[in-house]
């Protein structure tokens, strides 16, 4: 099997914020359509994709591999995502490699201070959190996806350590935090190219066992659930 930095062109797509995130690789060049959409990630996607391959010059029958982030993050643009990919790839039998939002997200702030560890954090709605850690040099996941609840002392404890944040704007507003060096990140599709090219992390699947990342068991939780977990 090639290895994935020699398989070009390539397109990645990243829909787990409000952002809608395309980009595609060719021997040419990388081509980019990044645009906040909110909840309109159905509406743009395929023009998105289309758009970027008019631009390359190219037919989605010469791509020779997809990536695409698998989550955690908006549920719907996640499963949109999913299944643009599946549709494109199983009939032309392109390989898929699914990576974290997280990983994403962290790895576009990793070069900024080697000397310093990643959190990357994502709201996870109902109070809590998604959250990673990484090691910036080289780039290293450290602790993986867990949920922490935005009140827990685990979660204040972490804020503390000296340490960069990276939060995703995904409903998540900076005034909920208040700590140094938080930058803000949104996910962009170009730089799943270098996290690819510069890290043994992923792995290609096909198109009929690729899937998404769920750290909670369960997509939305019950009233009755959501009181428990309060108490």
């Amino acid at each position: 099997m090639s290895d994935i930095s020699e398989l070009i062109p390539r397109l990645a797509i990243d829909t787990s914020t409000e952002y809608l995130s395309v980009a595609l690789q060719t021997k040419c060049g990388i081509f980019l359509r990044h645009k906040k959409v909110v909840n309109k990630h159905s509406d743009f996607i395929i023009p998105f994709i289309l758009d970027v391959l008019k631009q390359a010059n190219i037919s989605l029958n010469e791509i020779q591999l997809i990536a695409y982030t698998a989550g955690p993050g908006s549920f719907t643009g996640l499963r949109i995502t999913l299944s643009v990919v599946k549709g494109i790839a199983l009939p032309r039998n392109i390989p898929l490699v699914a990576i974290p939002t997280l990983d994403h997200i962290a790895y576009q702030v990793h070069n900024i201070n080697p000397q310093s560890n990643i959190i990357a954090l994502m709201d996870a709605k109902i109070n809590e959190i998604f959250i990673a850690q990484y090691q910036s040099s080289p780039f290293k996941k450290i602790k993986s996806d867990f949920i922490l609840r935005k009140n827990s002392d685990e979660f204040q404890t972490l804020l503390t350590q000296d340490n960069m944040i990276i939060i995703s704007n995904n409903n998540f507003h900076e005034n909920e935090i208040t700590v140094k060096n938080i930058l803000v990140r949104n996910p962009k599709a170009d730089q799943l190219f270098k996290l690819l090219d510069n890290t043994t992390n992923y792995s290609m699947s096909n198109a009929k066992n690729s899937t998404l990342m769920y750290i909670r068991n369960k997509v939305a939780l019950t009233h009755q659930e959501q009181r428990l977990k309060v108490k």
